[in-house]
Order: structure tokens, then C-alpha cells, then sequence
């Protein structure tokens, strides 16, 4: 997650794989064998935790500008825009490659040239110099959701929820 500087707004990034398991003997011998990629994706969207919206803002498909196996990072904002990286590789023996992006809140996006994501992803503890807007943001694995304290010193209170089954985040109604 990546938040908008005295804002509400922040960005999440899913990454979504779908694999076929291997089957049959030689497939699966001497360990079981390795699972064929068939799909691969990377969805964003832009949530406001003060008025519980998610929307849907880009997807990128593999393969993209040859890339698969794509690892993304989220950089922090320039005003309305926010810049993540794209990573990719097979091993740590062959390197990876990253490429840098700039994404506007209508979803396009181009590569920019950079050699490291500008910014922090929203990550601060204590109060920003001239904030008025206090939003600090968490995540929980049981259910896969994303819990927001805007008060501060206040209690972190789930706003939404990771749906596997649709790739979706939704707003969580309490």
C-alpha cells in the first residue's frame, strides 16, 4: 500500500497467479514436479479510507514488455500520480530487472527513468509535518484485509477485504 501525503487515498497492488499443478509420472518425478504458469496479473486500485471506496484503476497482464513472474513495489505520490517499480526474473543467480513507473489515478502510466522508487510509501508512525489528515494503514491475514486508524492514537478498524476469488478489494460494511 501506498498513501497520498494528507490524504486519505492510498493505492493497493494485488499480484494474481493462476497455476497448473504438474500430473502424471514423468511430469511429477523424482519431486513432485513444477507448476506451469498459466496466468499472471497485477491489479491496482485506489481506496479512500474516509469514504470506503475501492475502484479499479489498472491491471497489467504478463507478459509485459517481455516480463514474467512480475514482483511490484509501490513508491510513494507526486501530487496525483504514484510510482511503483516492476521486478522480474527467474533467480537471484540470473538477477533481476526492475523498471520504474509513474501511474496516474485514471490508471495510465508510463516508464520513467529512475534508479530507485522516489519517496515512502505512506509508512510513518508519528504525526507528518502539516497533517491534517491522519490515516495510518495496517493489513491482517485472517481474513486478508486492510484495517485503517484515522484518529491518532486511535484503534485500527478493518475498512476492506481482499476477495481471492474475484481479485477484488472491498469495502467492508460496519
Amino acid at each position: 500500500m501506498s498513501r497520498k501525503a494528507n490524504s486519505y487515498k492510498f493505492v493497493v497492488v494485488l499480484t494474481y497467479r493462476k497455476y497448473q499443478e504438474p500430473t502424471g509420472f514423468i511430469n511429477t518425478f523424482p519431486n513432485g514436479g513444477v507448476p506451469i504458469n498459466l496466468e499472471e496479473a497485477v491489479l491496482f486500485y485506489l481506496c479512500n479510507a474516509a469514504t470506503k471506496e475501492a475502484i479499479f484503476i489498472a491491471e497489467i497482464k504478463t507478459p509485459f514488455m517481455g516480463m514474467r513472474r512480475l514482483r511490484p513495489w509501490l513508491g510513494g505520490w507526486n501530487k496525483d500520480s504514484f510510482y511503483f517499480s516492476l521486478t522480474y526474473g527467474e533467480s537471484w543467480d540470473a538477477g533481476y530487472k526492475h523498471y520504474y513507473f509513474k501511474m496516474h489515478q485514471d490508471g495510465k502510466f508510463q516508464q520513467v527513468q529512475l534508479d530507485v522508487l522516489p519517496g515512502q510509501p505512506g509508512k510513518s508512525l508519528a504525526r507528518m509535518s502539516g497533517e491534517s489528515n491522519y490515516l495510518r494503514l495496517s493489513t491482517s491475514n485472517k481474513p486478508l484485509s486492510i484495517t485503517a486508524r484515522m484518529i491518532d492514537g486511535g484503534k485500527f478498524l478493518p475498512l476492506f477485504i481482499i476477495d481471492k476469488a474475484s481479485r477484488m478489494v472491498v469495502p467492508i460494511n460496519n
